[in-house]
């Protein structure tokens, strides 16, 4: 094999797991959302002030939790540096 064909086959299979990574958050979100959503629901059907409170309570921790979440992984994903030295190379004409 050759180190060409090496280094497209590592890409393809970084492509794939990023792929299913973005699906997973994805679907994560939307758990996560529909699970606030229907805790807001029931809190908002109980005549009971307790248990409403309760849930309500539940709804906002998990705000909170999915807010830490986002933040942790805002904090630990790098920024790719942005290349600010002139290029040497000319710029492409578009096709048209």
């Amino acid at each position: 094999m050759s180190m060409q064909q090496d280094i497209k086959d590592q890409l393809d299979r970084l492509t794939a797991d990023v792929a299913a990574e973005t699906t997973l958050v994805g679907g994560l979100t939307v758990f996560i959302k529909g699970l606030k959503d229907k805790i807001q629901e029931l809190a908002d059907a109980t005549k009971d002030t307790t248990t409403a409170q309760a849930l309500q309570a539940l709804a906002t921790q998990i705000e909170v939790n999915n807010k830490a979440v986002a933040d942790a992984v805002t904090e630990n994903t790098e920024t790719p540096p942005v290349n600010t030295e002139p290029s040497n190379e000319p710029t492409p004409f578009p096709n048209p």
